[in-house]
């Protein structure tokens, strides 16, 4: 199941010697050096722009449509725009349709525009990205570009030197082995207990040293240790020594865990980027509601603004901004 991993493109005293530092190390310190690599090559981007292109299928065994999305995503630090044009099927109608919806996140507020042409907006005001509701959480989810990016530094909600220290009952080893060209690349391994064999692992990662140790496989197993989700990405050289996810694949054999028929795909998703930017000036008014163009795209356009005490008031454009929409 694992992808043909690609061939050097760092220099190769570079990688030659982390790989040399890493050969030296065994057991936890093995560990511990792939994921410093693998935080590491996070921190180098601090910002990042793209275009990208999504393909998927919730349910392959039951007619359900291959829905498509492009989108542009702008990123610096947790602050985030994005445009979204996605096909969605429209429940009330029962028929597929095109729909562009505008969001911007920041340290203050959250704003959303889920169609283009919809007489009402969104502002969700926090204290912090860490206050933000669950709720409005999801909402980011859909109304952006589906997220793969996290993948190559760890699992989706948190990188791997988070998630190794989350659960002592879950046990996480690296080892080296080679890809389908012999070069060396490392797995990381953990092991969960809910497994009928807990001496097999649960998910194994391949890290890649000629790619910036970036995460290029996932494999996930169900309890009886069939594949359950097979993750693959390309990863591009963006800069000098800086590596960025170019190309995702995912294919799922079942809902979840439990048992299933083998080897039947039952949902995928597969997204490219394109013009990827990283560690480019960006202003902080990219990530504020102006940015969206809500008032040249729709001048009457009412902002229902909900704050920190939950009480919601309806604003509109009026002289140079935003202001308490008058009964």
């Amino acid at each position: 199941m694992r992808a043909t991993l690609l061939c050097v493109l760092a220099p190769l005293w570079v990688v030659a010697g982390q790989i040399g530092r890493a050969q030296a190390a065994s057991g936890e310190d093995l560990l511990k050096f792939v994921i410093e690599q693998n935080r590491s090559a996070q921190e180098k981007i601090q910002t990042s722009s793209y275009g990208v292109e999504l393909e998927w299928q919730d349910d392959t065994g039951k007619d359900s449509p291959v829905l498509k999305g492009t989108g542009e995503v702008k990123r610096k630090g947790n602050n985030l725009w994005s445009i979204y044009q996605r096909t969605g099927l429209n429940t009330t109608a029962g028929k597929i349709e095109q729909r562009e919806i505008r969001m911007v996140v920041n340290g203050k507020y959250t704003a959303s525009w889920p169609r283009k042409g919809n007489p009402l907006a969104y502002r969700n005001d926090h204290s912090s990205f860490e206050t933000i509701d669950p709720r409005i959480e999801t909402r980011i989810t859909l109304h952006t570009p589906y997220d793969f990016i996290p993948y190559a530094f760890g699992e989706a909600v948190r990188p791997f030197r988070e998630s190794v220290n989350m659960d002592p009952a879950t046990k996480w080893d690296a080892i080296e082995t080679k890809d389908a060209d012999g070069q060396a690349v490392y797995q990381i391994r953990r092991f969960m207990p809910t497994m009928d064999d807990a001496s097999k692992p649960d998910a194994v990662w391949v890290v890649d040293p000629r790619k910036g140790f970036l995460a290029t496989d996932l494999i996930a197993y169900k309890q009886n240790g069939d594949v359950w989700i097979h993750r693959s990405m390309q990863i591009k050289e963006v800069g000098e020594r800086i590596w960025f996810p170019a190309e995702y694949d995912e294919k799922r054999y079942g809902e979840g865990r439990e048992a299933s028929p083998a080897h039947t795909v039952t949902s995928w998703r597969k997204a490219k980027l394109k013009d990827v930017k990283v560690n480019e000036a960006m202003a902080e008014e990219q990530f504020e509601i102006g940015s969206l163009r809500l008032r040249e795209d729709k001048a009457d356009i009412v902002v229902l603004r909900t704050g920190l005490d939950g009480t919601t008031v309806p604003y509109v454009y009026s002289g140079k901004g935003l202001v308490p929409q008058q009964v």
